[in-house]
């Protein structure tokens, strides 16, 4: 048998061999330590969450997209919004504030108004 032949299977068969190893039962690409959580957060919206002084909201009022926008409350925990003029919001739920101006818009310029308040930015107070 010619040498080189001889080196070419010798080669084969250490092929095969490292291929069964490392498929089979060796495992040596896995690692069973758990994966380290991302250093990124994201910001959930609590539904308790207060409206406080600094804090940037977002006002929606359905059918009229000139009304809504966003709001920065002032040092006061007021803000001054188009057609009601300046409420009081701190210390409100986006929820509730959302129903205030739902009852202020509705005793004078619109019928069954449908108010949608998120607060976008809490300087204040943020949970990770």
């Amino acid at each position: 048998m010619p040498f080189w032949l001889v080196k070419l299977l010798l080669a084969l068969a250490l092929l095969t061999v490292a291929s069964c190893s490392s498929v089979g039962g060796g495992n040596s690409n896995v690692s069973s330590e758990p994966l380290a959580l991302p250093d990124s957060t994201t910001v959930t919206q609590s539904g308790d969450l207060r409206i406080g002084p600094l804090d940037l909201i977002n006002v929606r009022v359905f059918g009229v997209d000139e009304l809504g926008g966003d709001y920065q409350v002032d040092h006061q925990g007021e803000v001054k919004l188009p057609l009601v003029g300046t409420l009081n919001a701190k210390g409100y739920t986006s929820l509730e504030f959302a129903e205030v101006l739902e009852q202020e818009l509705g005793a004078t310029y619109l019928q069954n108004p449908d108010v949608t308040v998120t607060i976008e930015e809490s300087l204040g107070r943020q949970v990770t």
